[in-house]
């Protein structure tokens, strides 16, 4: 939580006590930079980091889907 959440009386928004938030935050810029980097400026790498295949985190199950157009 940022301190001015704290300060307004919104920490329990952002935290629970069976979460280990930094894991959380940690996991959440891992897949958002990947989802920018991927769509954005088309960066294959970040793409295949996506892919359910790659994904290897303890304690987390990931899955995807695809959007067609």
């Amino acid at each position: 939580c940022t301190p001015i959440v704290i300060q307004a009386g919104f920490f329990y928004a952002c935290s629970d006590p069976v979460w280990d938030m930094q894991r959380a935050h940690d996991l959440t810029n891992h897949f958002t930079t990947s989802f920018l980097l991927a769509y954005l400026q088309n960066d294959t790498e970040a793409l295949e980091a996506l892919a359910p295949e790659s994904i290897d985190f303890i304690g987390f199950q990931y899955k995807a889907s695809v959007h067609e157009e």
